[in-house]
């Protein structure tokens, strides 16, 4: 056995079906239409209570945008290294680090409908993994983290 493994890491994050220059482009269209209409309502009969509208309009549109781009990294990374599994969890602006003695951890599963939640339990905490994470990469981590818990139990009982 090694001295010091390799760590193996596991990304439970949102998978955005775009990215963030793709909608900021989206909603850049989106704002840039109503103001191309109050300049046209403007040059028919000089009405200028369109450009506020228009205002109005594109500020809603951005802040629908930074409202979503505030969670778009929300997730958690898994890495054990050794006996040490390190979870880093980012929820909006904050993120947690939590470092747990492996040994001493639970791996719950539990299912509900077609969804498969995962949490870890230690010393009386349990804490949700890949809420943020689709359905196949949660059981595709579960998976890759019961082979490399098991290669660990045999590793150890030999």
């Amino acid at each position: 056995m090694l001295a010091h493994p390799s760590p193996k890491q596991w990304s439970l994050a949102r998978r955005a079906s775009c990215s963030p220059a793709g909608l900021a482009s989206v909603c850049a269209s989106l704002s840039i239409i109503p103001v191309v209409f109050a300049t046209a309502m403007h040059a028919i009969d000089g009405n200028v209570v369109f450009y506020g509208l228009a205002v109005l309009h594109a500020c809603i549109i951005w802040s629908c945008f930074f409202w979503h781009a505030r969670h778009a990294l929300d997730g958690d990374i898994v890495t054990l290294h050794g006996h040490t599994l390190v979870i880093e969890s980012a929820r909006g602006p904050y993120t947690r680090t939590r470092r747990i003695d492996a040994r001493w951890a639970v791996l719950l599963v539990a299912q509900t409908g077609a969804r498969t939640r995962l949490s870890l339990r230690v010393a009386g905490e349990t804490l949700e993994l890949g809420r943020f994470a689709t359905q196949s990469h949660r059981l595709l981590f579960l998976a890759e983290f019961q082979q490399v818990a098991r290669c660990e139990m045999n590793a150890l009982a030999h």
